[in-house]
């Protein structure tokens, strides 16, 4: 799984092919939709990469915060998220496939006191549904157990849309929405027995937590 957090409005004809090879090979590209407002950038506009948009959050930052200016135009239908102000969105002949959160976003960051920093992008939210789709594969083995290649990656992908949930947004800035942590674990009803969810679920607080101590202890 490759995370490409970059974008340029011109396409490359090396990086396409690149990225095709790489698919056909079974490795998952999932890329940031970019952040300039406007249509979404390459690589995430080309057809074999899953492209993420950033939305935000109503109440988890301060009204008197950089955060505020990232509101956009749209809003979930219950009033919850936002589409970011910066976030690229899918023009005629584009697909967005998803929305992950991109603002205020907290995450690590070198050369700070703290080692912690709120961050806004779609590179925020591109690195959370590689994350998800990380986490589904470990706990999906009929996913993980595929054949490495074209076919394992599609799956992947078709498995994050179908397990997204839809929150109102113009399908231009969501897709097929936010990606559900619990419902990309579930292999539905009538699926082979796989890993316990619940299990699953409790392996990525555990190692979560264990991440965070060891970055404590560091900082510390």
């Amino acid at each position: 799984m490759v995370n490409l957090s970059l974008g340029s409005k011109k396409r490359s004809e090396l990086l396409e092919n690149k990225i095709r090879e790489a698919t056909e090979q079974g490795v998952a590209c999932i890329a940031a939709a970019g952040n300039s407002a406007t249509k979404i950038q390459y690589p995430a506009a080309f057809e074999d990469v899953f492209s993420v948009a950033a939305i935000g959050q109503t109440e988890t930052f301060p009204e008197v915060s950089y955060h505020l200016r990232q509101v956009g135009q749209h809003t979930s239908r219950d009033g919850q998220y936002f589409s970011a102000r910066f976030t690229c969105f899918a023009e005629a002949g584009q697909r967005m496939d998803v929305c992950a959160p991109g603002v205020a976003v907290i995450s690590t960051v070198p050369n700070q006191p703290t080692a912690y920093a709120a961050w806004d992008g779609t590179s925020l939210a591109c690195a959370h549904v590689v994350g998800v789709a990380a986490v589904m594969l470990e706990a999906r083995a009929a996913l993980r157990e595929m054949p490495r290649g074209q076919a394992r990656v599609e799956a992947v992908f078709k498995a994050i849309r179908e397990r997204a949930e839809d929150l109102g947004l113009p399908v231009a800035y969501q897709g097929s929405g936010l990606p559900n942590v619990r419902k990309a674990l579930s292999v539905g009803v009538g699926a082979p027995p796989e890993t316990g969810v619940d299990e699953a679920w409790r392996r990525l607080e555990r190692l979560l937590s264990e991440a965070l101590t060891i970055l404590k202890q560091k900082v510390g």
